[in-house]
């Protein structure tokens, strides 16, 4: 049984996560682009795990579904919040977060949208994760 989600597409979006700017010397306010970062991480490691335990075939009637249902919602999850944070930059100079570059017009930075997003994402992230372990799969 194949996964809804293509692996390449994944590999992607965490690359495209990863070319966020990091934190510079001193400043701890990290924009919600950097923020983003772990949650990929742990998003990739999910998907990684999900997609090993799926097709193995080794799992009982009605789990692949079940976590495969799971992983999309992790998924759209993800997608909400990279789009909000990815609206956001900090200048690496100043520390400041604000618009990211080359924005469509009217466009801005919401860091308040972007961390309630962010949150939502961690949270599947963290449910997809947990309904691996429930069967004793590990996401690393």
């Amino acid at each position: 049984m194949r996964t809804a989600w293509p692996l390449a597409a994944v590999i992607l979006l965490l690359a495209a996560c990863s070319a966020a700017p990091v934190g510079t010397t001193g400043n701890t306010a990290y924009s919600p682009r950097e923020q983003m970062q772990t949650v990929m991480t742990a998003y990739g490691a999910v998907l990684t795990a999900a997609d090993a335990a799926i097709n193995t075939g080794k799992l009982p009637a009605g789990v692949p579904a079940k976590i495969a249902a799971s992983t999309q919602a992790a998924t759209n999850a993800i997608h909400a919040a990279d789009a909000e944070a990815g609206k956001c930059f900090r200048d690496q100079t100043t520390g400041i977060v604000g618009d990211a570059p080359n924005l469509a017009a009217g466009v801005h930075c919401d860091p308040s949208a972007a961390a309630l997003l962010i949150g939502a994402a961690q949270s599947a992230v963290g449910s997809s994760s947990g309904l691996l372990s429930a069967f004793g799969i590990a996401a690393q």
